[in-house]
């Protein structure tokens, strides 16, 4: 089972958010869990908890404590849980370097959707639960 956690101070965004990784997750027919935090503080009240998710997607302004932050104090814990920095502004694209983020999302690109699929199919890869498509032909005679 794939543990997603969503961590975003705008409440709105955060369930568009969850709704755009369920649908992926179910087209693809993955079984699923995903956590909604509305702070960075809540998130990191997990502590070593943290590192049960299959990929965590933060946003980097939030109100008391920055995703930046919230990155630093996992990586601390573990350096293996796939992170996605997911924000309106790209002047920490270079920040995600130091955290090994697996993705920077841009929330207000008009490719977000197409992003976030493509985002996913990399998590998937990281976490070993890639998706693989194969199509068959089938033909009728002897």
């Amino acid at each position: 089972m794939l543990r997603i956690a969503v961590c975003d101070d705008d409440c709105f965004f955060a369930e568009k958010l969850k709704g755009l990784i369920s649908a992926y997750l179910k087209e693809n027919r993955f079984k699923f869990e995903i956590d909604t935090y509305h702070a960075g503080e809540a998130l990191l009240e997990l502590g070593i908890g943290a590192v049960q998710y299959s990929a965590i997607f933060l946003d980097i302004h939030m109100e008391k404590m920055d995703g930046i932050t919230v990155a630093k104090k996992i990586r601390e814990v573990s350096k293996e849980v796939p992170i996605v920095f997911v924000t309106e502004h790209a002047d920490y694209l270079l920040e995600g370097y130091r955290f090994s983020i697996i993705r920077y999302l841009l929330k207000n690109n008009a490719d977000f959707k197409d992003n976030l699929r493509e985002c996913m199919d990399a998590v998937m890869d990281k976490v070993g639960c890639s998706v693989e498509k194969r199509k068959f032909n089938f033909h009728e005679g002897s």
